[in-house]
């Protein structure tokens, strides 16, 4: 059954009374983030952000890419109870291509913000930490690997554990090519010391 499109006009009308309020951010641009931070697509840690160029607003962290109504999920959120601030909508959002948010210039310029693509955005004062927590937090709840191996007793030890699938695999070729035991990848379960 294929997805039905969102219905933004509550959304829309919720922002409007913002507009109507005179409640806008007037001086600055919001950016808006959104990427793979493990660049893991098996276990993807995808951040979407809303920003000023001085401070993170906003952010979440999700699973899988993000689609056009988490986006607008989190964008909303900036404007009605962001993190730091108080509540207020932007007249520019500025983002860079490929990363979803161009599927919502549409309900955006129905609203008077204005959609604004470019290659590069402002750095945002405390970004890095954010993209460093949301990656540690995320590492804590995705899958491990390690390396095993068989010795000549037929006793299986393991040699490498808590890495990535390519990690474990890399290096599993590696321990095959320097001796002549048989080095092979597991998931770590919960539970293994």
């Amino acid at each position: 059954m294929a997805k039905q499109s969102r219905d933004w006009k509550a959304d829309v009308d919720a922002i409007r009374r913002l507009l109507i309020e005179d409640i806008y951010d007037q001086t600055f641009f919001w950016q808006g983030h959104c990427c793979n931070v493990s660049h893991d697509e098996e276990q993807p840690c995808w951040l979407v952000a809303v920003s000023t160029p001085f401070m993170v607003m906003v952010h979440r962290v999700f699973d899988h890419k993000p689609d056009a109504d988490a986006l607008w999920d989190v964008l909303l959120e900036a404007m009605k109870v962001p993190q730091i601030g108080s509540f207020r909508r932007p007249r520019r959002l500025r983002v860079k291509p490929n990363e979803g948010w161009e599927r919502l210039e549409a309900p955006l310029q129905e609203v008077g913000i204005a959609l604004e693509t470019c290659t590069d955005l402002e750095p945002v004062d405390g970004w890095p930490e954010r993209i460093d927590q949301a990656y540690t937090e995320w590492d804590k709840h995705r899958t491990k690997w390690k390396v095993l191996r068989r010795d000549d007793n037929g006793n299986v030890l393991v040699v490498e554990k808590g890495l990535t699938r390519e990690e474990a695999e890399c290096s599993a070729m590696v321990e095959n090519l320097e001796d002549n035991q048989s080095h092979w990848v597991e998931r770590e379960e919960a539970g293994d010391c």
